[in-house]
């Protein structure tokens, strides 16, 4: 994107990509209201300018990104659904003045579950093949979905401060308070961690993003390309979750930990079918 999205900026975006002077918002909205509205074209913008995707190259896979990013920093379907509508009302601007060939937003779906709805979990055959034919970089890519359980957004943002080395997990930042977790890591992520580490310069300090990237977009696409060069056929990011929440279910029978590790909101986002869980220690680190 051409023009810097920050939040001073916000309503000269708006004009830039749909040729309206702002935002069209019903003047019997309250100012609250208003003020809503802007606070989330600010926040959609500013996460486009990070993802280095540009506006009107927005597509269905990046608004299925930005839902699971809300649900990443812990906001709940209600407050996504309120943050969506005046990014939906802008591309619906764009598209009526035929910017944009469609509105990336139309059919994205809100709901806490979507990882445990869709598109069925990759198998352990499919975990084996892709890491079978991964680079070092892939192959931690494809441990931090389907070990850690990250979403396509934490495993862009996740950054070498977030590593403690020692007690084995990761920090996923949340953007409220009290929304931090500690995600244990299985041994294979330490390890594949640790090669990416090696592999750039011992002198430089721990800081800075893991995995390199400009965003979620370039996260599916080197995905997408390790999955066609293993010939593994390519579902979705969340598929990766879904392996882990299977494995864990099938492991320890624990929906309760199924839940914690994929810092799900209940036991039902964490199984479809209801089940009694019994007490057990289980060992991600072993994985």
């Amino acid at each position: 994107m051409s023009h810097d999205p920050d939040e001073d900026s916000m309503m000269d975006n708006v004009t830039i990509h749909t040729g309206n002077p702002g935002l069209n918002i019903d003047p019997t909205y309250s100012k609250s209201t208003q003020q809503q509205y802007n606070l989330a074209l600010k926040q959609y913008f500013k996460y486009l300018l990070e993802s280095g995707v540009p506006f009107h190259d927005a597509d269905a896979d990046v608004a299925s990104d930005y839902v699971e990013y809300l649900l990443g920093k812990g906001f709940k379907a209600r407050t996504i659904a309120s943050r969506l509508a005046p990014v939906r009302a802008v591309y619906d601007q764009a598209h009526a003045r035929g910017l944009i060939a469609s509105n990336p937003f139309t059919s994205v779906k809100i709901t806490i579950n979507r990882d445990e709805g869709g598109a069925p979990p990759y198998t352990q055959a499919d975990i084996d093949q892709l890491l079978a034919h991964a680079t070092a970089w892939e192959r931690a890519t494809v441990l931090l979905a389907a070990h850690a359980a990250l979403r396509i957004s934490e495993s862009a943002d996740l950054r070498w401060e977030h590593i403690n080395w020692i007690t084995q997990e990761l920090t996923v930042p949340g953007e409220l308070e009290g929304h931090t977790h500690y995600v244990r890591m299985s041994n294979a992520l330490r390890d594949a961690l640790w090669q990416i580490r090696k592999g750039s310069d011992p002198q430089a300090p721990l800081e800075g993003k893991v995995l390199d990237v400009s965003g979620p977009h370039t996260v599916r696409r080197a995905l997408k390309l390790l999955a066609e060069r293993a010939g593994v056929t390519w579902k979705t990011h969340s598929s990766f979750r879904r392996y882990a929440a299977t494995r864990l279910l099938e492991e320890t029978g624990d929906l309760t930990y199924v839940r914690e590790h994929l810092r799900l909101q209940s036991l039902r986002d964490a199984a479809h079918a209801a089940s009694q869980p019994r007490k057990v220690t289980p060992d991600v680190k072993n994985w």
